[in-house]
């Protein structure tokens, strides 16, 4: 048999992360945080700080190569499967022949 090698992806979607919490101070002011896909944003207006964070969503795709076997169909073109399928045909036709013969001397006699 021939191997042969069969390709599964596999896709896994990740669900966003958000964290929100608030912590009590003085002044305005604002501050960004961004590294690789987490991300914190801080806002601070008079005595209330406004934390806002959390990861984006994601996709995960992991390929594996799986060898399988592969069925390969060949044609019987050898002359003993000829002889083998010519025969078949000619014992149907010899028997449908004899029913006929059969029916002929019931009905014409």
């Amino acid at each position: 048999m021939k191997m042969t090698v069969m390709t599964v992806t596999d896709t896994v979607v990740t669900e966003p992360i958000a964290v929100r919490d608030t912590v009590t101070i003085s002044q305005v002011d604002t501050v960004e945080i961004i590294k690789d896909k987490f991300r914190v944003k801080i806002m601070r207006s008079y005595d209330t700080l406004i934390i806002d964070g959390g990861c984006d969503s994601d996709t995960i795709v992991n390929t594996i190569e799986v060898p399988i076997e592969t069925i390969v169909y060949a044609e019987h073109n050898t002359f003993l499967y000829k002889i083998q399928k010519y025969g078949f045909y000619l014992f149907l036709l010899l028997i449908f022949i004899r029913v006929l013969q059969r029916l002929a001397e019931k009905y014409i006699v």
